[in-house]
């Protein structure tokens, strides 16, 4: 249990700060290059997460399934795996650059697209899965922390102008390019790396044809995660995907409240649906009532707030992506509630459901922004998001609900009313430096529910540790 705890620190804790070096990277880069100019990266960057999936398909999670049950056969599924992803990523790059010299609206970003896909090398070369399977998570969170951190500290000390703007994808190359090697010398630091060993033969495509199930789901959700930006490039061009771009990576900082709670909640369904259903019913019950009085003062606030956070955080600039914001930050709620039911059908051995769910839900948005964006624009970007994960959560909901049942929607009222008296008196006081808007408002949200006992002291002793 001790490895166990010590394994999600290291990888919270990584993921943590490496988002943060990277948001930080963010907002240094939307600042100095303009709407424009960091819209042309965003459209850029959406081509290396297209690169990416093919330079995967699902092999990273095989390697760390099948190192995990034998560790003895390391270096062997090493020797097999690492060439394939080479020489995915050969053609993933190769296939997106001769589309850059074909499609027109990817000429105008071809150097872009090209620089960044250029990092598929270094992430084909990545061994972070051969430390999942042997369950090392420390190296792991440290290779992200070194990504990020020196990608960070490149940006900050070369990306002065827009004039700069091509040595962006070069640092990212670089950050990546530094995590691998890390890796690489930590693996070669015990004896399972043989340079020069690997030899890509017939027998290995047998690795990928077993990887291309999951492999289906990376895509999905890259496709899901990367769609709407991409179109708003072809369609509206790169000020658009810059002012949806602000919005969408803060949202995707703040579904760091997701991660952690699916990293929680997992092992847990996993546990239980084995050993009682009734007590799995009331943890999940727990769960739905903590998560949801988190995400929802959030989400109402944020929307309230997000003229002069997105003002505070990115530029006088970026204003006009306020409405985005608004809209978007709602999937915090619906992604992060929807996450009791996504790692119940995982942790209940129902994944080809899930999988229904994701490519129903991928499909969704794809025909919501091809409809929206050309109407609507980034407002159409985000509602067809928005729209999508309602989807996704409805057809999860229906199927677990069937295996599991317990109370979700009795514990919105009290979040919801203390949310609302909240949100009034912030109005109020808007005038004021949104850092303190903020602060005030987590004090008389938490203040409100605790005098409804929609906190309790005995919640209070559970997460300060002194409660089993």
């Amino acid at each position: 249990m001790r490895r166990i705890a010590k394994n999600i620190l290291f990888v919270f804790s990584g993921d943590v700060l490496s988002r943060l070096l990277g948001f930080f990277a963010t907002i240094w880069l939307a600042r100095v290059l303009g709407v424009a100019g960091f819209g042309a990266l965003s459209f850029a960057f959406t081509f290396l997460g297209y690169a990416l999936i093919f330079t995967d398909l699902g092999l990273s999670t095989i390697g760390t399934r099948e190192i995990a049950k034998a560790p003895l056969l390391s270096k062997d599924y090493i020797t097999k795996i690492i060439p394939l992803k080479f020489l995915l990523a050969a053609i993933a790059f190769t296939i997106i650059t001769i589309l850059t010299f074909l499609i027109k609206g990817m000429m105008d970003m071809r150097l872009l697209i090209i620089l960044y896909c250029l990092s598929v090398f270094p992430y084909a070369l990545s061994l972070e899965w051969f430390f999942r399977g042997i369950e090392e998570m420390r190296n792991i969170g440290i290779s992200m922390i070194m990504s990020y951190g020196s990608y960070l500290f490149l940006v900050l000390l070369f990306v002065r102008s827009t004039g700069n703007i091509y040595l962006v994808p070069i640092l990212w190359f670089t950050g990546s390019a530094v995590a691998a090697l890390y890796l690489g010398f930590r693996v070669w630091r015990r004896g399972e790396l043989q340079f020069g060993g690997s030899k890509l033969e017939i027998k290995n495509w047998g690795l990928l044809k077993q990887a291309l199930p999951i492999g289906i789901g990376t895509v999905m959700t890259q496709i899901y995660f990367n769609f709407d930006i991409t179109m708003l490039g072809f369609i509206k061009g790169t000020t658009d995907a810059g002012l949806y771009t602000v919005a969408y990576k803060l949202l995707m900082f703040l579904l760091l409240v997701d991660r952690v709670f699916s990293m929680v909640i997992l092992p847990l369904i996993s546990r239980y649906y084995k050993e009682s259903i009734k007590k799995l019913e009331e943890i999940l019950s727990m769960a739905a009532r903590a998560v949801i009085t988190v995400v929802i003062p959030i989400c109402a606030g944020g929307t309230l707030l997000a003229m002069p956070i997105i003002r505070f955080i990115f530029g006088q600039g970026y204003t006009s992506s306020t409405p985005v914001l608004q809209i978007l930050i709602w999937t915090l709620a619906i992604t992060t509630i929807g996450s009791i039911y996504t790692q119940g059908l995982i942790g209940t051995g129902q994944e080809k459901r899930y999988a229904v769910a994701m490519v129903t839900g991928t499909v969704s948005n794809i025909i919501l922004n091809v409809i929206m964006i050309p109407r609507l624009g980034i407002i159409g970007a985000a509602l067809a998001t928005i729209c999508a994960e309602l989807i996704m959560f409805y057809l999860m909901y229906r199927v677990f609900h069937r295996v599991v049942k317990f109370r979700l929607f009795t514990f919105f009222g009290k979040p919801i009313f203390a949310s609302a008296i909240m949100c009034a008196v912030l109005y109020f006081l808007r005038s004021l430096n949104v850092i303190l808007l903020v602060f005030i408002g987590a004090v008389i949200y938490t203040f409100l529910l605790y005098i409804m006992m929609g906190i309790t002291k005995e919640d209070i002793k559970v997460v300060l540790g002194n409660k089993e």
